[in-house]
């Protein structure tokens, strides 16, 4: 998904970035970054795709091709 997309989904499920972060115990600014691709880290993607209820796989399809090692 692209970061738009991403964002409204958001709003259609009444969620922030802020109420994200502090589910899954890391800053807003994370995990913002880590939508706009500014940032990598597959536990954040995980939470983020978790709280919109989608596989990581779609919302971040990058990562189906990441080695875990390089995407802690």
């Amino acid at each position: 998904m692209e970061p738009k997309e991403i964002r409204i989904e958001f709003i259609r499920k009444d969620l922030t970035q802020t109420k994200v972060a502090r589910d899954i115990g890391v800053s807003p600014s994370l995990v913002q970054r880590v939508i706009f691709r500014k940032a990598v880290s597959r536990p954040v993607s995980q939470g983020i795709a978790d709280a919109l209820g989608l596989p990581i796989e779609f919302v971040f399809p990058e990562l189906s091709e990441c080695r875990r090692a390089a995407c802690n």
